[in-house]
């Protein structure tokens, strides 16, 4: 709750059974193209960008008044919900950087979402350094990526791997 500001949903944790998906049919379609994107003035193979594309459709069968199972919100589960992601992976400086960035658009309901990483392999082959962002946007109480929207982040890590 937020003085002033006009709110909709439940402040209920877990969501009804009968309204929730828990036991109901999906089907999942998938369809991806993976490519690298040569740059010609790179000197290598290696140096290419690694694309994915995917557009996922789930269909929920018998919809109708259903939602989401998440926190202190409620929000229907359309009976086809359609999301196209996009992500890309290059490395730069004879792979000592690695940029890693994937977006999710929300088709049904126009929600997005970006994750950006940085990898640093700088430390020798055991210290794995990470720097992560991550942005959520969509309308209040439309669809998944709108449960997350206020939920941006910085993440640092340090891995040790042996």
């Amino acid at each position: 709750f937020i003085p002033g500001q006009f709110a909709e949903g439940t402040p209920a944790l877990v969501a009804f059974e009968d309204v929730s998906v828990v036991d109901r049919d999906q089907i999942s379609v998938l369809f991806g193209v993976d490519y690298n994107l040569w740059v010609p003035f790179w000197k290598s193979q290696r140096s290419s960008i690694f694309i994915t594309t995917q557009f996922f459709n789930i269909y929920t069968e018998d919809s109708e008044g259903l939602t989401f199972q998440s926190p202190y919100v409620l929000t229907n589960v359309e009976k086809h919900q359609q999301f196209l992601t996009q992500t890309y992976s290059m490395g730069l400086f004879n792979d000592k950087l690695i940029l890693d960035g994937l977006a999710v658009w929300d088709i049904d309901k126009g929600g997005v979402a970006y994750r950006q990483r940085f990898d640093f392999a700088t430390f020798g082959p055991q210290w794995k350094p990470r720097i992560e962002i991550g942005h959520f946007s969509g309308n209040p109480e439309q669809g998944l990526l709108a449960v997350w929207r206020k939920s941006d982040y910085v993440e640092f890590s340090l891995t040790y791997q042996f």
